[in-house]
């Protein structure tokens, strides 16, 4: 897998891939947790430690396809993940936290 990722690199020399490894029955990656418990799979959100919870302020002058991303992004992510009742819960309450401005 190391030379896969290599290759990948050397096609973008910007871009750098990383290979995560699994520690304590959890693989966390692309906002995604995925945990192992009695041969049954969990999925939550991931933020990394480095997750700065910045978005475009909504009396910004970018375009509004650029400041309801995050709302679409972070919606979506609800409707496709396989994430638990509790999970779901969690994260409604942080898109109704997230200060976008649209209230």
């Amino acid at each position: 897998m190391n030379s896969f990722f290599q290759d990948c690199d050397l096609i973008r020399s910007q871009l750098q891939f990383t290979l995560e490894l699994e520690c304590n029955n959890i693989l966390n990656g692309l906002g995604l947790s995925i945990s192992r418990k009695n041969m049954e799979k969990e999925f939550d959100v991931y933020r990394k430690c480095t997750y700065s919870d910045v978005i475009v302020p909504f009396n910004s002058f970018y375009p509004l396809e650029h400041k309801l991303a995050t709302l679409r992004f972070l919606t979506n992510r609800l409707k496709t993940y396989l994430l638990r009742n509790k999970v779901i819960k969690q994260e409604i309450l942080y898109i109704q936290n997230k200060p976008i401005g649209l209230r």
